[in-house]
């Protein structure tokens, strides 16, 4: 869920000034940052069917300062800057620059009715988005969590960890592609590149697959995760160019087959299979066809458009898919533990949706906040404390779910020693508020700083797991991403840059 800065300054418009509660004079005059090389100010051509009188007229040569301006004082400094004098407001009827100010300004109406500085907020909180992107690729942990304690062949356990360790960070570097060329308004251009990291993915998948089957893996297992690489960069390609609803309802099949699986009795295998071989082939249609009208032509497009910038970023993001994979597969290390470090990842899957979700209302708050306070220290305490307030939130939803498992599991009379389950949950639980916090630090561009204290954490955790024989082992990664993790946000949080 990496979120650039989506607010660039343009020639068009105002642009607030942060922290100060106003706004830039005279945007699009020569000498302004990025200006365009036209002044605000523009002649009246004569044709426009508005009333002549002088003074309509001059509202009109400053439209952009007088229907833009949150009080008079800003037209004044935007006249004076312009050249006007008390002199050249005395050929209008005003005895200077400031009355002749205060007569445009209550003449213009205003653009919208707004506060001063404020400025209209990008991050839209919108569940089904956040609800569809959590499942989308939390479900390659939960097929690893459901399979790994069932499997007694090392070949069969390598390939599963495999296929998530390739699919999560292609799919984390196609949607950094995706969503940077589609803010920068190419479409068909990152239409073209995802269709091409598609492709690449489904070939390494296969790859993969004759591989696997070649050193002895079974063959259910190898369909499982060549499915499980197609399955998340077709979701990735649907979800960037907005077709969450698609996603949602290419589940469908493989949840309900699932479920019977489950509940019924003697339902055949073949069953469950058709379901989720549905799911993954519903997805993979949706994503070609949204891509169905993407060119050559486009994909050079798309590759001159980024930049060498965006290149760096793009191996970060698979740093980052790589490293939280691995964070995720360490529960399969554990020799006994494993099946409740696994069962213990499941709260953590599950709220995958509602951490985007609480990130999102971050952003949207402290942009919000951005806005009206007037000074530094003042909006860096407070955003501290809005962060907090996500990270608690976070943690909320993750302990109910935590709650309901453990609920559930007593209740189907599930049978695993005490010690290693509750040490597990504790592992999930504190795993789950290391990769929020990491998540959260993505989003205010720090993707570059979530990679070291990831792979920190994986050198713990590796290490942990192959020194310790004790359940406890299972503590050693989530404890340090959270220690790394969390000074970095209380830093990166309070820089009022990152919330622009």
């Amino acid at each position: 869920m990496s979120a650039p800065s989506m607010m660039e300054p343009t020639g068009a418009g105002p642009v607030r000034i942060p922290l100060s509660g106003a706004r830039t004079v005279l945007p699009g005059l020569p000498g302004w940052a990025g200006a365009p090389a036209t002044a605000v100010h523009r002649r009246w051509n004569g044709h426009e069917r508005r009333s002549r009188e002088r003074l309509r007229r001059l509202s009109r040569d400053y439209d952009a300062l007088c229907t833009s301006a949150v009080d008079a004082a800003e037209i004044a400094a935007g006249l004076e800057a312009s050249g006007f004098t008390d002199g050249s407001a005395r050929e209008y009827g005003y005895p200077g620059v400031f009355g002749l100010a205060e007569a445009l300004f209550r003449l213009t109406p205003r653009l919208a009715d707004r506060r001063p500085g404020r400025l209209a907020n990008p991050w839209a909180e919108r569940p089904l988005r956040h609800l569809a992107r959590g499942l989308t690729f939390a479900l390659p942990g939960l097929v690893l969590v459901a399979c790994l304690p069932a499997l007694s062949s090392g070949a069969d356990r390598v390939t599963l960890v495999l296929a998530m360790l390739l699919g999560w960070p292609a799919s984390q570097a196609m949607a950094f592609l995706g969503y940077s060329l589609e803010g920068r308004r190419h479409p068909r251009a990152a239409a073209a590149v995802l269709l091409l990291g598609l492709c690449v993915s489904a070939l390494v998948a296969g790859l993969l697959a004759l591989a696997a089957h070649t050193l002895g893996a079974s063959a259910p297992v190898v369909a499982i995760a060549a499915a499980e690489i197609v399955y998340v960069t077709s979701a990735a390609v649907v979800l960037v160019l907005g077709n969450e609803l698609i996603v949602l309802g290419a589940l469908v099949p493989g949840v309900v087959a699932a479920a019977c699986s489950r509940w019924v009795p003697g339902l055949p295998d073949p069953v469950l299979v058709a379901g989720a071989v549905s799911s993954v082939a519903l997805v993979l249609v949706a994503a070609l066809a949204i891509c169905a009208g993407a060119r050559i032509r486009d994909l050079r497009g798309g590759f001159r458009v980024l930049t060498r910038h965006d290149l760096t970023e793009v191996v970060f993001h698979l740093g980052y898919g790589l490293a939280g994979g691995v964070l995720v597969t360490l529960p399969a290390l554990g020799g006994s533990a494993t099946a409740a470090g696994g069962l213990a990842l499941l709260p953590v899957i599950w709220s995958m949706g509602g951490a985007e979700w609480s990130v999102v209302w971050l952003r949207r708050r402290s942009f919000d906040l951005l806005n009206e306070t007037i000074s530094v220290p003042g909006f860096q305490r407070s955003v501290r404390r809005l962060a907090l307030t996500g990270t608690v939130r976070y943690l909320l939803q993750l302990t109910v779910l935590t709650g309901l498992l453990v609920a559930g599991f007593r209740l189907t009379g599930g049978a695993l020693p005490d010690r290693p389950l509750t040490v597990a949950l504790l592992a999930g639980w504190l795993l789950g508020g290391g990769l929020y916090l990491a998540l959260t630090l993505s989003s205010l561009s720090g993707v570059r700083t979530v990679v070291p204290c990831l792979l920190l954490a994986v050198a713990v955790g590796l290490a942990a797991h192959t020194l310790l024989t004790s359940p406890f082992a299972m503590l050693a990664a989530p404890v340090a991403l959270v220690i790394a993790l969390a000074p970095a946000l209380r830093r990166t949080v309070a820089d009022p840059v990152r919330h622009m």
